[in-house]
Order: C-alpha cells, then structure tokens, then sequence
C-alpha cells in the first residue's frame, strides 16, 4: 500500500502427522503490516481454517470422545501483534534485541466453531561479549484459553514444546505431560527459555553450547515450576548465503520417568532416550 506497509495473503493445505494426532488443514489467511519508526511495526490478520481430523493417537478420555462426536472444524480468528526489532542480521544476528507481543482470538462472532483466545509474548537478546563470541537468550510464554461456548478445546489447538527450536533433548512437540504410552498430551500454557553462547572454530564453522527449558502446563494462565524441564548440549554452526546449516546434539536434564506416565512399578525408569541430535538451516532463534 505504501512504504511502509506491507499486505499478504495466503492459502494452502497442510497435513500435520504428529506424534499426538493426526490432522489436515485448509487454511487462507491475510495480513497487513505496518512499520512505525526505525524497529516498531505493528501486524494485523485475518485467518480462515478448515481442520479435519484424520486420527489422535494419545489416550486421552476427553479428546477421545470430541474426536468421536466432530472430525471437522471452521476456524475464524483475528490475529494482532506489535514487535520492536533492533536485531543487527535476520539470519545471524549479533547484537540487538527482538520483543512481541501477540494475540489470537476465534470468536463465534466471526463463525469460529471453536472459541478461544490465544495470547504470547516473546524476548529474544543478543549480546557481543567480543567480535566473535555472542551470548543469545530468548524466552517465550504462551497460553490459550477455550470462551464462549467452547468447553474443550481439541488437541490441534493445544500447546507442545520440544525439537530443534525450543527444548533440544526432546523430539518434536513430546515434552511432557505425557500419556500411559509416553505420548505428549499437549497444554493450555507453554514456557520456554534458551540461552546459548556461539563461537568461532574455524572460517565459517562456528560452535555452540547451550541450556534450554520449558514447562507446558495442562491449564490456561498457569506455570508449575516443579514441573520444569532442563536440557543442555552442544553444537556446530556452517554459514550459508540462506543462513547456518545448523547440528545440535540436545541431553536431558530432568527425563521424564514412570511415574509421569503412571507406571508406578517402575517409577524411576527413564523414558525414551536421554538424547536427541538434530540437523536443521538456521538459528534455533
């Protein structure tokens, strides 16, 4: 519209095979962005969906039954966020700082079959401790919260963490809490925090170590500290005209163990691998 807007739009269908279920969406979505000042913009958008379930895989009473009685949902919502971003390189950046905060909301109003709300905020800090040592943290929360006539929000709308980009020891959205089959049964508020140091070795191969953890709590607006995860590793880092072609090697900290899935004859057990490697293009964040 001007130089300081921007206007998208967008359509498509996705089918997501995760661990928790299984889902397919056609989706259309638009947006205008709108630049004020150096590093502030403002983002406002409107999303159309149609998700169908195609199955859901974690034991699970409740979102067994709503499985049971409707596969298929229109989603409307209005999507708002304000961010001030002062980062020196989108790709690798160095110094400077990225802040957000961001809503969406799905009211029937609008013809959403599911009602909710679903706010965030997000802080991202790089700091040069020399011209080629950085220290980079990041730390994100976000809850969704079922209104109106929602009663139960499906699993395709809950909350996961873990993978290359959010707590790195664990596989894809399977931090707990988890089911009797050690499946992730997903939340209404998610926590997470990085912090990582990067570091020359040689040319354009650098190094990394890092800390990462996160929390998703099974109610809305709500964070248990005890419940906190905590993962450490390393990586390698080779620059790229389209950014770092990146290689984690994530630990487990605090693995979940039998008594997080009910299993009181072996409470102690460690489930799944302590471990997960990852190989990925760009930063972590």
């Amino acid at each position: 519209p001007d130089a300081r807007s921007n206007l998208s739009a967008g359509a498509g269908l996705e089918r997501q095979d995760f661990t928790a279920y299984t889902n397919r969406i056609l989706f259309a979505d638009a947006a205008l962005l709108r630049n004020f000042g150096d590093a502030m913009y403002w983002k406002a958008g409107f999303l159309l969906e149609r998700n169908r379930w195609e199955d859901i895989k974690v034991i699970d009473a409740r979102q067994s039954a709503l499985f049971s009685e409707e596969k298929e949902y229109w989603v409307t919502g209005l999507e708002l966020q304000v961010a001030r971003d002062t980062r020196d390189n989108l790709l690798e950046p160095r110094s400077g700082s990225f802040a957000v905060l961001l809503t969406e909301v799905a009211p029937r109003l609008l013809g959403s079959e599911i009602e909710y709300v679903r706010p965030a905020m997000e802080l991202r800090k790089y700091y040069p401790l020399t011209d080629a040592i950085v220290i980079s943290a990041r730390m994100r929360l976000e809850t969704v919260q079922e209104i109106g006539d929602t009663d139960i929000l499906p699993i395709f709308k809950l909350l996961f963490l873990g993978g290359a980009n959010t707590v790195r020891g664990y596989a894809f959205q399977e931090l707990p809490p988890l089911d009797a089959d050690g499946k992730p049964l997903g939340g209404q508020t998610a926590l997470n925090a990085n912090v990582e140091l990067r570091y020359p070795i040689y040319k354009k191969l650098r190094g990394v170590v890092f800390a990462d953890l996160g929390q998703v709590d099974p109610d809305p607006f709500s964070v248990d500290l005890s419940e906190m995860r905590y993962t450490c590793g390393a990586g390698l880092r080779y620059s790229t005209p389209v950014g770092p072609i990146r290689f984690d090697f994530g630990y487990k900290l605090n693995p979940p163990t039998g008594k997080d899935i009910g299993d009181f004859a072996r409470p102690n057990e460690t489930v799944g691998d302590r471990w997960r490697i990852y190989l990925s293009i760009g930063q972590a964040f």
